[in-house]
């Protein structure tokens, strides 16, 4: 029990002495204008494991404006198809991740459209209501995205 005892006692003296052992000089900054010195703070940032990218939802739920108007030829479409088109400023990437932050789209089906766009110059997102069609056009153009809605009769 004794043994026991005087090793707890060794490990916080070896514990408390490093804790409390002064910071190296490279640590110590003084302060403009003045004698006293304070310690800094230095962080690393060590790289994660490697592995592939994973694409996340939206944590929150795109807001429809209030502003839009509806008027007679929005309200007669029997719906709208969000359009996007194939540019060569947005990465393959960039295209799939915000289609699936903006519309909740799965990875795999965003990926599918991202290269229905990449190869055809264009690929339909899908139908929606007028107000949410062009919330998530709003959202798209936002993220540098080109796409538009069209009705459809």
């Amino acid at each position: 029990m004794n043994a026991i005892i005087s090793l707890f006692i060794a490990i916080c003296l070896l514990a408390n002495t490093a804790a409390f052992s002064p910071a190296p000089s490279s640590f110590i900054r003084r302060a403009p204008h003045s004698s006293r010195a304070y310690p800094t703070t230095h962080f690393s940032i060590s790289p994660s494991s490697a592995g592939p990218a994973v694409l996340e939802r939206p944590k929150t739920q795109v807001k429809i404006s209030q502003e839009v108007k509806k008027d007679s030829s929005k309200t007669k479409a029997k719906g709208w198809q969000l359009r996007i088109y194939n540019d060569s400023l947005n990465t393959r990437e960039h295209v799939a991740r915000c289609l699936v932050q903006v519309t909740g789209k799965s990875e795999s089906e965003a990926y599918q459209l991202m290269m229905n766009a990449h190869k055809h110059g264009i690929a339909i997102v899908g139908i929606w209501m007028f107000e949410q069609a062009e919330a998530y056009k709003e959202a798209l153009v936002q993220t540098g995205l080109v796409a538009d809605i069209t009705p459809i009769e």
